[in-house]
């Protein structure tokens, strides 16, 4: 099984337009390297990546993950043949939509169609969890909410409010590389927050 799926799958549907495209499958990265043999593979995550047509593809084995031990990278990531689990790993319902083949949508957290209609950010799993795994996710979700014009779940919202302080457990340069892809009125908010220069 194959899916397109991420940030294409979610742009599309909220009609705006996209460059890069995200596929899942259980094809074995071998397979798929034979098949892309100019690709930039990346074992330990089971992903690899190409450029064709000016378009950025990435496609990655379905997975899940262990224990994160430092704020940002799993202790174990599993090669898995279900994309109902590897859904579980993502970050925001929106991002969490499969598509196959016959272009039929798959929302196996069950948010991620009714978000995209609604507009709404909303993280997939228990939010403060999900901000322990990797804080950088705190960034990442002010910049969908102001470059996707989007309003967040309460829930999501209070746990970013509360969580700010854990983007001070990440190196400086992390943090820095992350804000270069935000909005500047994100950026103001974080270093504010963060009391950076």
């Amino acid at each position: 099984n194959s899916f397109m799926v991420g940030g294409f799958v979610r742009d599309t549907l909220l009609q705006r337009e996209t460059h890069d495209m995200d596929f899942a499958t259980d094809i074995s990265l071998s397979t798929l390297s034979s098949l892309f043999p100019h690709s930039l593979v990346f074992a330990k995550f089971g992903t690899l990546s190409y450029r064709k047509d000016g378009v950025d593809i990435t496609i990655a084995h379905f997975r899940k993950e262990g224990d994160y031990q430092d704020h940002r990278h799993p202790l174990k990531v599993e090669f898995i043949s279900s994309y109902q689990e590897d859904s579980i790993r993502r970050d925001f319902t929106i991002n969490a939509l499969y598509v196959s083949k016959d272009f039929e949508i798959h929302d196996p957290t069950g948010y991620g169609l009714a978000d995209c209609e609604s507009r709404i950010l909303r993280f997939i799993g228990e939010p403060e969890k999900r901000i322990q795994e990797d804080p950088l996710r705190i960034i990442r979700a002010l910049r969908f909410q102001e470059e996707l014009s989007l309003t967040m779940e309460e829930n999501t919202r209070k746990a970013i409010d509360s969580s700010f302080p854990l983007l001070k457990l990440l190196s400086l340069e992390k943090v820095k590389m992350e804000l270069e892809k935000c909005p500047s009125v994100v950026q103001q908010k974080v270093r504010e927050t963060l009391n950076m220069v």
